[in-house]
């Protein structure tokens, strides 16, 4: 499946604005079936009441072991975006959960990317799409408990 809504992603230039949509896709759904979306207001509607929600980046340093991102709470998830020359991706990881997706393919990066038990999120190995490829920028979104 091409997603021509993935993949003609761009990285913003302002913050977003209530009305405008992040794209999500259903992982299970059938693999042909297009992304989704949903407005930044109706995801803020989910979120817990009092929930907090931290954006930052960092920067991939190839670590083959589990590397932590500090974000200053205990998170409940964390989506990730990275744009590296043509290629973009998305990584969302809750707890016991992670997936990755690049292009029509999504990965099953549960074994690489977790929510820390107290602080933030890790990733680990040296790849664009398991979060923490050698001096790539990702930025992220992270919502607390």
């Amino acid at each position: 499946m091409t997603d021509t809504k993935l993949s003609a992603l761009v990285e913003l230039a302002a913050t977003p604005a209530v009305d405008d949509e992040l794209y999500i896709r259903d992982v299970s759904e059938a693999a042909t079936d297009e992304s989704k979306r949903i407005t930044v207001a109706n995801l803020a509607a989910i979120i817990t009441p009092g929930a907090s929600v931290v954006t930052g980046s960092y920067t991939g340093n190839a670590a083959e072991t589990a590397r932590q991102i500090t974000t200053g709470m205990k998170c409940s998830m964390v989506v990730i975006l990275a744009v590296a020359g043509g290629d973009k991706v998305i990584l969302v990881i809750i707890p016991n959960e992670a997936i990755s997706q690049k292009a029509a393919v999504t990965f099953d990066i549960t074994a690489k990317c977790v929510i820390h038990a107290t602080d933030g999120f890790t990733v680990s190995f040296n790849n664009l799409e398991f979060g923490n490829l050698l001096d790539q920028v990702y930025y992220y979104w992270a919502i607390s408990e």
